[in-house]
């Protein structure tokens, strides 16, 4: 993983946000996205959906505050419980390091990553 976020990131970062939007969080969403959360993958070493939370942590959490599972399911407008199906890519992602070590259902991007 390289330490300097590429513009091309970032750019990434921001259409997977924008088109998350209020998606309901269906599996077009994957299909739509991708370029970006292939290029993403690689820059993380991560899968592709773990690569859209990731993402969406960073974008969701710019100002430096922590993103919870209620923030999600608001961005993504889904059921709750649709987002609890990815609970372990949201763990798997605070133990490989990318989420700042935290407990519970908030998470942050560790600053040395993005």
């Amino acid at each position: 993983m390289e330490n300097n976020i590429t513009s091309e990131i970032l750019e990434s970062i921001g259409k997977i946000h924008e088109e998350s939007n209020n998606c309901k969080l269906t599996d077009t969403l994957f299909t739509r996205l991708d370029p970006e959360l292939t290029l993403l993958s690689g820059y993380l070493g991560t899968t592709k959906t773990q690569s859209l939370l990731a993402a969406l942590v960073f974008s969701l959490g710019y100002n430096g505050n922590t993103v919870t599972l209620d923030d999600l399911v608001m961005h993504l407008d889904c059921n709750p419980v649709r987002i609890l199906t990815y609970r372990n890519d949201l763990n798997a992602l605070r133990l490989s390091g990318i989420f700042a070590s935290g407990t519970g259902d908030s998470f942050a991007i560790n600053e040395t990553i993005m």
